[in-house]
């Protein structure tokens, strides 16, 4: 975790993947909780600042071939996947 006012690191921890698909975390947090979302190995993750932890919320092969995606601010994640657009209703995560 990053503070931008201070320019200071926080805290870090290990992620629950090995490889992030790029972008790799969304820009912006997402969902009623504010998490931050990433595309990592085959797993959709989320980075929760109110107790720093990290966890996987799902699991999908398409997620292996990611590329780029959106999370709108009330938690729905589209991210490309070879020919097709994929969805995730994360707003109860």
């Amino acid at each position: 975790m990053f503070d931008p006012t201070t320019r200071e690191v926080l805290h870090t921890a290990e992620l629950p993947v090995h490889t992030t698909r790029w972008p790799g975390m969304a820009p912006h947090p997402g969902g009623a909780r504010g998490l931050i979302i990433g595309l990592g190995d085959d797993a959709v993750f989320a980075l929760d600042s109110s107790d720093l932890g990290c966890r996987i919320l799902a699991r999908h092969e398409s997620v292996s071939h990611a590329q780029g995606m959106y999370l709108t601010t009330e938690g729905m994640l589209y991210y490309g996947s070879g020919a097709s657009m994929m969805g995730v209703d994360l707003s109860a995560a």
